[in-house]
């Protein structure tokens, strides 16, 4: 029975989207919320990138081709990206769909990965109980099974090795180890999608499958050994700390020896901001001077601890520098962030001892709210200089206090080029109704709305008789 053309209008109702329709941004999120799945996502994975690659949608964002986007937005090495693109074409129906083909399916990803470069006749013997190890066999004993039929001696012909082994040439230590290497070596076109895997028996995630910080990667393996770059690896020499599939340790580090949070390092291989030394594990928030490293370098050199972690207070048990503004003696430092900055009180300058008018018999909302508004008439209580602010009070007879912030001259943000006061009420009630419970109200960092002053108002002078 012939296979039915894929019907890329289709996708809708196997819970997919036609790529012609979301485009290349959708594109990109699908790929990575598919990379979080690992089983069975690689062939929808590859068909994506195949569709991002054909119709050259990497260029929206500027990229030269498929793979420097897939390494921006993805992180998929180039190797990576185009073992998922060969793994569509092989493995999915009509070898361009982002389904599986029903005879590969029960096959994981380090299984295909090591059929890849089989002939037809090979992936005929390959089946889904096998481990890698079989699999990779089967390739062995073919590629020595050809070699041995090349050399096969011809009856009655002359050997010279074996009939006149006294006219070979001696063997050198030398050659000895390239034929060695010669043996183990594989084709150029294993080299480029060989994938070393452990036993699929064990449940073990494979050596080239890590799931690092949520996120797909593979660890690139080749007979020609990829050279580690400095960029790849910590200040520590050490690279990403790695976690097996379905671990519960998520903190991302170096090595598993040293963690972001806590690491006061320049990385390239950074993934969390470091921590303030104040900073809650509850409520983490980041060291700003870490984010201004490149100033401080280029002006301070060596002087600030930041930079030469020497001269930084170092972690007691672990040895790790931890330096810190408020450990430093330049109070004028440019770059010392604001908690650090010794706080100055400056006492306020009051004004004399007002009395205020005599709250009226407020009759209706309308009189409440225009007497709320009129709060100048009050009169000033005091003047805050530092950050040029004006404060008026009333006291009401029940012991609550309604103070008034007057900001004089502010500019919102939304309106350009345009200044005007404003003023927000903060009412210190007494007997304020509490959950269960009832209290007194003390100044807080909290403003009350007009709405709810009117209310206020009008329960203080409900038994009041009227004027």
């Amino acid at each position: 029975m012939a296979v039915k053309n894929f019907d890329v209008m289709n996708l809708g109702k196997a819970g997919l989207l036609n790529p012609e329709q979301v485009g290349y941004k959708d594109s990109i999120e699908i790929i990575k919320d598919e990379s979080l799945r690992v089983q069975k996502s690689f062939v929808k994975i590859g068909w994506y990138l195949k569709h991002i690659r054909d119709n050259e949608l990497f260029k929206e964002d500027g990229y030269a081709n498929i793979w420097e986007c897939a390494a921006d937005q993805l992180g998929y090495s180039q190797s990576t990206a185009s073992r998922f693109i060969n793994i569509c074409e092989k493995f999915s129906k009509n070898h361009n769909s982002p389904e599986l083909d029903i005879k590969y399916a029960g096959f994981d990803k380090s299984q295909m990965i090591e059929m890849l470069p089989m002939e037809p006749e090979q992936l005929e013997k390959v089946v889904p109980e096998m481990t890698v190890k079989q699999i990779r066999d089967i390739k062995t004993n073919d590629k020595l099974s050809k070699t041995e039929e090349n050399d096969a001696d011809i009856p009655g012909q002359t050997s010279i090795e074996k009939d006149f082994p006294e006219y070979m040439p001696e063997e050198k230590e030398e050659d000895l180890k390239e034929e060695k290497t010669e043996v183990y070596a594989t084709s150029p076109k294993e080299d480029e999608i060989y994938c070393a895997s452990k036993d699929a028996e064990t449940n073990i995630l494979s050596d080239t499958e890590k799931i690092i910080d949520g996120e797909y990667q593979e660890i690139e393996e080749s007979a020609e050994e990829v050279p580690v770059t400095k960029e790849q690896l910590s200040p520590y020499g050490l690279p990403k700390t790695v976690y097996p599939e379905g671990s519960l340790l998520t903190t991302v580090g170096c090595g598993h020896k040293y963690d972001c949070f806590s690491c006061a390092q320049d990385c390239a291989i950074r993934q969390k901001d470091r921590y303030c030394n104040e900073a809650p594990m509850g409520n983490p928030f980041p060291c700003t001077t870490m984010q201004v490293l490149d100033n401080i370098r280029s002006e301070l050199e060596e002087q600030c601890q930041f930079i030469n972690l020497d001269i930084a207070e170092h972690t007691a048990g672990s040895g790790e520098p931890s330096p810190c503004c408020k450990n430093c003696d330049n109070i004028s430092c440019g770059f010392r962030c604001q908690r650090s900055i010794p706080k100055v009180v400056v006492p306020v300058q009051k004004t004399e001892e007002l009395i205020q008018p005599e709250l009226p018999a407020l009759k209706n909302n309308d009189q409440r709210k225009e007497w709320l508004n009129n709060y100048k008439e009050w009169g000033l209580w005091y003047k805050d200089e530092n950050i040029d602010v004006n404060y008026y009070k009333y006291d009401f007879e029940d012991g609550s206090r309604l103070v008034v912030a007057e900001y004089l001259q502010r500019q919102d943000y939304y309106k350009k080029n345009k200044t005007e006061d404003e003023h927000f009420y903060h009412l210190l009630q007494i007997g304020k109704e509490g959950y269960k419970f009832k209290y007194n109200e003390k100044y807080r960092n909290g403003t009350d709305s007009e709405t709810y002053l009117v209310d206020f108002l009008k329960n203080l002078q409900k038994k009041e008789p009227a004027g």
